[in-house]
């Protein structure tokens, strides 16, 4: 074999399969296919445009599908035509850029190539046009999608919003419905604990201090200001009573009103019993500085207070009497 044969078998491997210079084979192949297409279309517009002058002129006729153009100009235009139509086989089919790769020199694949572009070199001005307008219908489809797909993600977003105002309004709806149930249960309490106490049973005085413990702990916060100091003058009568009304009773019970008092100070049930507990005690000046509060709170139930069996035996005390002689000169 001369070394001409074996330079051509050569090339022909080489352009059958691999790469060559980092460029996939298949890529060159379509690009030799395209130009050699692109070449053999000029040829054949510039002697296709020769003899349809030559039939005009023997005819008389002017045929408008004559070009004027040179033989470099339809070389031109054929090879923009053909180079033009691997973009039209893009358009139909998105994976045909991946399988020209694979095309082998003079395989059946190459031919095809060749062919497309020398029918696309040959009616170049038509294959051109038609290519461009589809591009632009695939661009205006492209935004009508793009517009679509606004409008839909607007709407989605709308549809969301609504969602979680809705949420938001059920939530608010759940929050204040389980307030109104705490607060029904929490006065349902502070009932049977008025009704434990009253009974004076110690039965019932130990279930009332139950109920005390629970309203405090968990139902605190839904009763009025008002309603949350009866539950601490409540709980220190219970201790009080729990214990068998012994000093240390006293002594916690009072310790709960005088813990309670920044936030009821003006209850006069919580400074009635206060004068009552400090009296037992013996805490003069406490029982007179509530016997005073709560005569400025009450003067009736101040009234009241001196007739309690707790503090009636106080109302002798000196101390007591300036104070009650002060309050009648005011």
């Amino acid at each position: 074999m001369s070394n001409d044969q074996n330079i051509s078998v050569e090339i022909l491997d080489t352009l059958s399969l691999g790469t060559f210079q980092g460029v996939e084979i298949g890529y060159i192949v379509v690009f030799i296919a395209l130009l050699s297409a692109g070449i053999l279309g000029g040829v054949y517009r510039t002697l296709n445009n020769r003899n349809c002058k030559q039939d005009n002129k023997a005819n008389q006729e002017n045929n408008s599908e004559c070009n004027s153009v040179h033989f470099s100009e339809n070389i031109l235009l054929a090879l923009m035509a053909s180079f033009l139509s691997p973009l039209f086989l893009y358009i139909v089919d998105n994976s045909i850029v991946n399988k020209m790769k694979s095309i082998a020199f003079l395989s059946g694949e190459f031919y095809y190539i060749f062919g497309f572009g020398l029918l696309t070199a040959i009616y170049a001005e038509r294959f051109i046009d038609g290519l461009a307008r589809r591009v632009q219908n695939n661009e205006a489809q492209i935004k009508l999608v793009e517009e679509k797909h606004k409008e839909t993600e607007k709407e989605h977003i709308a549809t969301k919003e609504q969602l979680i105002a809705k949420s938001d309004l059920l939530e608010q709806e759940n929050i204040i419905l389980e307030q109104k149930v705490n607060r029904s249960e929490a006065l349902s309490l502070l009932g049977m604990i008025e009704a434990y106490l009253n009974s004076g049973l110690k039965d019932h005085i130990d279930k009332a201090y139950e109920y005390i413990i629970k309203l405090e702990n968990v139902f605190l916060d839904f009763l009025s200001d008002s309603q949350r100091c009866h539950v601490y003058v409540n709980k220190a009568f219970a201790v009080k009573r729990m214990k068998n009304s012994t000093v240390e009773a006293y002594e916690e019970a009072l310790s709960i009103l005088e813990k309670a008092e920044d936030e009821c100070s003006n209850n006069k049930s919580l400074y009635y019993n206060k004068a009552c507990y400090c009296a037992h005690l013996s805490e003069i000046d406490k029982a007179v500085d509530s016997a005073k509060k709560l005569y400025t709170l009450d003067e009736q139930l101040f009234k009241d207070l001196e007739k309690d069996p707790e503090f009636k035996g106080f109302i002798v005390n000196e101390r007591y009497k300036n104070m009650k002689k002060g309050l009648s000169k005011a």
